[in-house]
């Protein structure tokens, strides 16, 4: 009954509430300059997950310091030129957005914060550069009042662990895992909506694993290492049930040897059971062991050697998972080894496109032009002011998504909605108050509303919105009704300045940006066959980030681009991965490299003219010039394991290619 009531929105709004109300009264305690500050903080950093809330109170903090320190740079060293004050706050601001849309972690808000922070910090009173300094302490003393504040009132009253969320969560996660595997193994048509559900699963994670960073009484750093390390395992197994798929499709399941059949069955059933170390486990060892004798090839038995690679890979990544999982429920958790290369899962195209990102960037600076131009043209109005900050904070949140219209259309709308509960304050609320406790009261209704919109898509808008207008000091609000309605004729413009930069700086569509992921793959294609220092291993990281964010996105693009536009990206990776595995190979061998040259040709040449995903394949001789390699190794001495790796990579190379291929048949 306590827990249902302790985790509840009501009890949310009402511990909000109580940490706004205490950040507010040190402010007018301390006779703070900007008092609506410090409880607009709280309102920004309110998070239902205790070990979130701190770790986003020091970024916000750390943002603060960094950004001010930048704005009374900017202030000393330009103030003799509004002009140049407005060209480097824009560029400190983009370098700001960039940081921020290039983050997958909850570390993006230091970046974010930065910016905006310095544009608060230098913009005022450019005339008197001498008060910037003041003006910073000003403001990070306002955001650590407020989030001392809330993470003091959130430890004392039932702080909320990230814990139970996350091990649902995960389970969910890996119950879907083991039947897409299982499903593989069995030679069933991959679903592919479940899969993508895998994915966006994976997504929520990643705030959940921050969070359980910083709940140190729980051992939450432990538990978040076994929780990224379950994820990276999971999310490694993809590229290997891709090339499970694409063998049974281009060889045929039934055509396998029966031995491996029967152990694939074997693993299904071990892995649906939930991988026990019990004699099916000692039995799909044995199974697997690779063998100590290697004879000579043909590629019936290169094919069982891949498949026997695949299953292995499975087994063993299974294993891992299963056993980082127990230490995530455990009481004392032991720690975890992170993967190498371990990277967080992807959420929005500008974390994996670079021209998505700098759009973004550009975004930005072309608002700033447009408003900025427009505040010289009222001769730098302090309303015009007000107007810019807001509106560059506007722009910079709706960077962070997708689709920044329908945010910017959503502010519009929560300007509207701040401008009439302001104004009802102003006119009939706040004249009546006469002491800290009556306006505490007086603010009641409107902040518990508040507490129960914020953790809402968008609720924090409702935070900032109508406590920049109000901004109440130690002497009542700052604003009278004339003042608020030209602030809200500047926000208004500014809003329209930024919505016009969207217009004129548009973002590509989805399918375009997945189109140019696909084709990425394939040029790291090409690079490792051109440019023997390739990293393939980082290659073949970019390419799981790609198919992990198409994924993601598959219910947005399957009518627009069907088929397997991310399986796309997983066959490009095997032949890149391929590719640097033969010239390591061949290294400086006269006989190997004569071997190879044919096939890097033709691979070469076929892909530089590829047409994109649902396109073919152009032909090429590449299916001679891989059966002549085969070939010859089988001729020069297939008896050394670098020999036999070769074989297997030649016949991993020929399938892939082949199921490019096959997918755009499917496709037309």
């Amino acid at each position: 009954m306590i827990k249902s009531f302790t985790t509840s929105p009501v009890f949310f709004a009402f511990k909000t509430y109580l940490a706004a109300i205490l950040a507010l009264g040190i402010a007018f305690w301390q006779d703070l300059q900007y008092p609506y500050w410090a409880m607009m903080c709280v309102y920004i950093l309110a998070q239902s997950q205790s070990g979130r809330l701190r770790l986003k109170g020091i970024h916000m903090v750390l943002g603060s310091l960094i950004g001010g320190a930048l704005g009374v740079l900017t202030a000393a060293l330009f103030a003799t030129s509004m002009t140049a004050v407005m060209i480097v706050l824009t560029l400190i601001l983009m370098a700001g957005v960039f940081g921020a849309v290039r983050q997958r972690r909850s570390d993006f808000y230091l970046y974010l914060l930065s910016g905006i922070t310095c544009l608060l910090v230098a913009m005022p009173g450019v005339a008197t550069p001498d008060a910037a300094f003041l003006r910073a302490i000003d403001r990070i003393e306002d955001v650590v009042v407020g989030v001392c504040s809330l993470i003091f009132i959130d430890t004392l009253l039932f702080p909320q662990s990230g814990l139970a969320k996350a091990s649902a969560v995960t389970r969910d996660w890996l119950d879907s895992l083991r039947k897409v595997t299982a499903g593989v193994l069995r030679g069933e048509a991959v679903d592919h909506a479940l899969q993508s559900g895998i994915v966006r699963q994976t997504i929520q994670l990643t705030p959940l694993s921050d969070g359980m960073s910083y709940e140190g009484a729980s051992y939450g750093w432990e538990r978040a290492h076994a929780l990224m390390a379950v994820v990276t395992r999971g999310l490694r197994l993809m590229p290997v049930l891709s090339s499970v798929g694409d063998f049974d499709r281009e060889s045929g399941k039934d055509e396998a040897h029966p031995a491996d059949i029967e152990t694939r069955d074997l693993l299904a059933q071990w892995i649906e059971a939930g991988c026990p170390d019990d004699a099916r486990s000692a039995d799909l060892r044995a199974r697997l062991r690779p063998r100590a004798a290697i004879g000579l090839l043909d590629r019936a038995a290169a094919v069982r050697l891949c498949y026997r690679r695949y299953l292995r890979g499975i087994y063993a990544g299974w294993r891992y998972i299963e056993r980082d999982h127990t230490q995530i429920d455990e009481d004392l958790p032991k720690r975890v080894h992170v993967p190498a290369g371990a990277r967080t899962t992807p959420a929005t195209i500008k974390q994996v496109d670079l021209r998505c990102a700098l759009r973004a960037c550009l975004c930005v600076s072309v608002h700033m032009l447009l408003f900025g131009s427009l505040w010289s043209a009222t001769g730098w109005d302090d309303n015009m002011a007000f107007g810019m900050l807001l509106s560059a904070i506007f722009v910079s949140l709706s960077a962070l998504v997708s689709a920044p219209l329908p945010i910017l259309k959503g502010i519009a709308k929560v300007t509207g909605i701040g401008m009439m509960i302001v104004s009802a304050y102003v006119i009939f609320v706040l004249p009546a108050v006469s002491s800290f406790q009556v306006l505490a009261l007086a603010l009641l209704p409107a902040l518990f509303l508040l507490g129960l919109e914020i953790l809402k898509a968008g609720g924090v808008l409702f935070a900032i919105l109508p406590m920049a207008m109000l901004r109440i000091g130690a002497d009542g609000p700052g604003v009278t009704v004339d003042t608020l309605l030209c602030s809200v004729i500047a926000m208004y413009l500014g809003i329209a300045s930024a919505m016009i930069a969207n217009i004129l700086v548009p973002q590509p569509p989805l399918v375009t940006s997945v189109r140019r992921l696909v084709r990425r793959s394939v040029k790291g294609v090409v690079s490792v066959i051109d440019d023997g220092g390739a990293d393939a291993r980082r290659l073949g990281y970019d390419d799981l980030d790609s198919f992990l964010l198409i994924q993601a996105s598959l219910p947005q693009i399957e009518h627009d681009l069907p088929g397997q536009p991310g399986w796309q990206t997983l066959r490009a990776s095997r032949m890149s991965g391929g590719m640097s595995t033969l010239r390591r190979w061949a290294g400086s061998v006269a006989q190997r490299r004569a071997l190879l040259s044919p096939v890097s040709r033709a691979l070469r040449e076929s892909l530089s003219r590829w047409g994109g995903p649902g396109a073919l394949l152009p032909a090429s001789s590449l299916d001679a010039a891989l059966d002549t390699a085969f070939d010859g190794i089988g001729q020069e001495s297939a008896r050394h394991a670098d020999d036999i790796q070769a074989a297997r990579v030649l016949v991993e190379i020929r399938v892939a290619f082949a199921s490019m291929n096959r997918t755009a048949v499917e496709e037309a």
